[in-house]
């Protein structure tokens, strides 16, 4: 510890105390307005701190100041430690979310139809009326007239020759016609494997690709 410089200053705590400048210079064996050192300032050369104090006197008085705070780390620290406890705590009580599917995600497309499933499209020759004809021969019925699904053969030789019970012939509807009309479909194999279709009554016949059984309705 070093003492420091002694600075001559007019008291001023006989004042603050309420004394009056008459009994002053009893108190204090001094004429008024004569300065007289009053405080000392004294400086720690090792821990770099220093104080003021001022010297009693005879008023009887004892005065210390002392410098704020020299270490504001020290709560810095303190404090970040106490918020990361307090987050830390947060997040140990927080309960886990369970997993739920996001109703924004986009749904995902239904595959396409395999083309197993998708029906060859029928020539411009075949009538609206074939494809009902067609659909009840996928599904094996119920038909409309008795005759459906009876063996066709082929007399005529007009379509590949093949062993009897090959072909079948069904009736499709005429509009207007009082009996089953003209036109049919017959096909070859079970389940049928080649489609022909007439109008004129077994006269002639147009072949065309019809539905496979994976393709039926």
């Amino acid at each position: 510890m070093r003492r420091g410089k002694l600075h001559p200053i007019t008291c001023a705590v006989p004042q603050f105390l309420g004394c009056t400048p008459c009994t002053m210079p009893r108190l204090l064996r001094r004429e008024p307005g004569v300065p007289f050192p009053a405080a000392t300032f004294k400086v720690d050369t090792v821990a770099r701190r220093h104080t003021w104090s001022l010297i009693r006197h005879g008023c009887g008085c004892l005065f210390r100041f002392g410098p704020p705070m020299r270490k504001p780390a020290l709560l810095i620290v303190a404090i970040v430690l106490l918020v990361a406890g307090l987050w830390v705590m947060r997040v140990v009580q927080t309960p886990k979310p369970q997993f739920a599917p996001q109703l924004s995600a986009p749904v995902a497309a239904a595959p396409a139809v395999t083309s197993a499933r998708q029906v060859p499209r029928l020539p411009a020759f075949l009538p609206t009326e074939a494809m009902a004809t067609i659909v009840l021969i996928q599904r094996g019925g119920p038909f409309p007239y008795p005759q459906d699904g009876a063996v066709f053969g082929n007399r005529e030789q007009r379509l590949p020759e093949r062993p009897r019970g090959y072909y079948h012939e069904y009736t499709v509807d005429t509009p207007g016609s009082a009996d089953r009309g003209a036109r049919r479909i017959v096909t070859g194999g079970t389940p049928p494997q080649s489609w022909y279709y007439s109008d004129d009554h077994y006269a002639n016949f147009k072949s065309f690709q019809g539905p496979t059984p994976e393709q039926a309705p």
